[in-house]
């Protein structure tokens, strides 16, 4: 597992990666993930932001999408039972 994460990312020099955004139980629904994906998308100087999301996500997915990402990519997981999602969905939001 530990090459997964440390093998580069190839998305461009104007791409940035966006590695998690998670909120507390005590703080969902309340518009925390919102502000940390606003801030991001105000302040990240690049054209292109990309993130991945687990497909059993689909708060998250729904989240992405209000703020203009889209699905460029869906990859098979490998042992989905054992990590409890099918799909690595990957999403970009490009200026």
């Amino acid at each position: 597992m530990q090459s997964e994460f440390e093998k580069p990312l190839d998305f461009g020099p104007d791409s940035a990666y966006i590695e998690f955004v998670g909120t507390a139980k005590s703080a969902q629904g309340k518009g925390v993930a919102s502000a940390i994906t606003k801030h991001i998308l105000d302040t990240a100087p690049y054209r292109r932001l990309v993130l991945e999301v687990a497909d059993t996500n689909a708060a998250a997915m729904r989240l992405y999408e209000k703020f203009g990402f889209n699905e460029f990519e869906r990859v098979a997981e490998p042992d989905g039972e054992r990590s409890g999602f099918n799909y690595r969905i990957y999403m970009e939001h490009v200026r």
